[in-house]
């Protein structure tokens, strides 16, 4: 029937959007979107339960089937700072997208803050969740990205490393899309083991 039940997360507008009149004086919207500052909303589920969170909070909560909050993962640490180096290069890809009048980008150029988002993806397998972070430095294309490990209870068991990003974790495998020495695309799965679980 349309009526919203709950509200998990906010986001207000202005931080990805902007709005300026044409020359017929209407109201146009602008969007940019960056992964790696611009607050987004990611969520994950397996068959027992779901994970959500906003990428600019270090909370990510567990949700049952009927959407109720049943856990919470989250750590007390603070989100990446934009170095000056990284704050050019999200200048070039703002002043690079050809859609936007120079007054949109001179204003979203203002409007790229201090600090990351926390993480770029969260997922959930079996018995854990996953949430990948940002990465430190953003210009280094090759560095790998830290992956935060959870048991579902909530307790934080360690962080790790990965090359890429997975597409799926299921209980005993991470699958990846990788390119073979002939520059194929193909998908790989890999699998792994939690010690001490």
């Amino acid at each position: 029937n349309g009526k919203i039940i709950r509200n998990f997360f906010f986001v207000d507008k202005e931080v990805f959007s902007i709005s300026l009149p044409d020359e017929t004086e209407r109201l146009v919207m602008f969007n940019f979107f960056s992964q790696e500052y611009t607050p987004f909303f990611l969520f994950s589920r397996n068959k027992d339960h779901g994970i959500i969170g906003f990428t600019d909070k270090y909370e990510i909560l567990l949700i049952n089937l009927d959407g109720n909050t049943i856990g919470k993962f989250s750590r007390d640490i603070k989100p990446g700072i934009i170095s000056p180096g990284e704050t050019e290069y999200f200048k070039k890809q703002i002043n690079d997208t050809h859609r936007f009048p120079d007054p949109v980008k001179k204003r979203f150029i203002r409007k790229i803050p201090r600090y990351k988002n926390y993480f770029s993806q969260i997922l959930i397998s079996g018995s854990y969740a996953w949430i990948f972070r940002i990465k430190e430095n953003v210009l280094e294309e090759n560095s790998p990205i830290k992956v935060d490990l959870f048991k579902i209870d909530g307790t934080f068991k360690g962080t790790l490393e990965v090359k890429a990003l997975p597409f799926f974790i299921s209980d005993r495998y991470v699958y990846f899309e990788e390119t073979n020495i002939q520059e194929d695309l193909i998908l790989v799965k890999y699998k792994y083991d939690v010690k001490g679980k």
